[in-house]
């Protein structure tokens, strides 16, 4: 018994750390745009990677990560376009995709799950 508790030790220490390693490389980075096609972009911070699509009707967000991204995506997004943010999209319930869609709704675009 005392060998498995130690193991699972181990595996939560290391768990911690990996997650705590991956937030602070998120927090380091500003985020960027690719422009895949006309009206689709993607935008990237640290690992996460969030897809937009544009248009002169206003902005489709997806998967905003969390306020802290979601404000660089935005600033991402008006590099690109002067449209509003219609429409933020969640593509899952994972805990890194499930929220900063604040940033977006105090502008009036609405949450789609």
């Amino acid at each position: 018994m005392g060998r498995n508790l130690l193991a699972i030790m181990k595996q939560a220490a290391f768990a911690v750390i990996l997650s705590m390693t991956l937030q602070a490389a998120l927090a380091q980075s500003s985020g960027s745009v690719e422009l895949l096609a006309e009206g689709v972009a993607v935008f990237r911070h640290g690992a996460h990677r969030s897809l937009f699509l544009y248009s002169d009707e206003g902005v489709i967000v997806t998967d905003p990560i969390n306020a802290e991204v979601a404000r660089s995506y935005r600033q991402a997004i008006a590099t690109v376009t002067d449209q509003p943010v219609r429409f933020v999209v969640y593509s899952h319930y994972h805990w890194d995709r499930v929220s900063g869609a604040e940033v977006f709704t105090r502008e009036g675009a609405k949450v789609v799950a």
